[in-house]
């Protein structure tokens, strides 16, 4: 992998977290300073995509950071592990689309669940 492209990905999902941790802040401080408002169904379903979004991205990040640390191995010294790394590279991929769905549905859940709240309010 392209050490530039490798570092544009890490900071992309660094900033993804980030703001799965910035709504997150948000959700919970308007939910607990309003009366009318309380943590639904879809709300604690979103935190818990929230939360799986930003585990992902833990192992995103450690995949993307710990690659030129096994590229610089020459292959004849490989472990078993070594290989397993390897082998498993793809799983990046499918850890990108599971992180970037679980943040789009939250959110998508977060608004839903704040609207339908506050038509039940008015």
């Amino acid at each position: 992998m392209d050490n530039s492209i490798r570092k544009e990905l890490i900071s992309y999902y660094k900033w993804i977290v980030n703001l799965s941790i910035f709504i997150i802040t948000v959700m919970v401080s308007v939910v607990s300073s309003s009366h009318n408002l309380y943590f639904s169904f879809i709300l604690k379903f979103s935190l818990f995509l929230l939360a799986l979004c930003i585990f992902i991205n833990w192992l995103l990040v450690k995949r993307l950071t710990t690659i030129p640390i096994i590229e610089s191995i020459p292959a004849e010294e490989y472990t078993r592990k070594h290989k397993l790394f390897i082998d498993s590279l793809d799983n990046i991929k499918i850890y990108g689309l599971l992180q970037n769905w679980f943040f789009i549905v939250s959110v998508i859940l977060i608004f839903i669940s704040f609207l339908f709240e506050w038509n039940n309010k008015i």
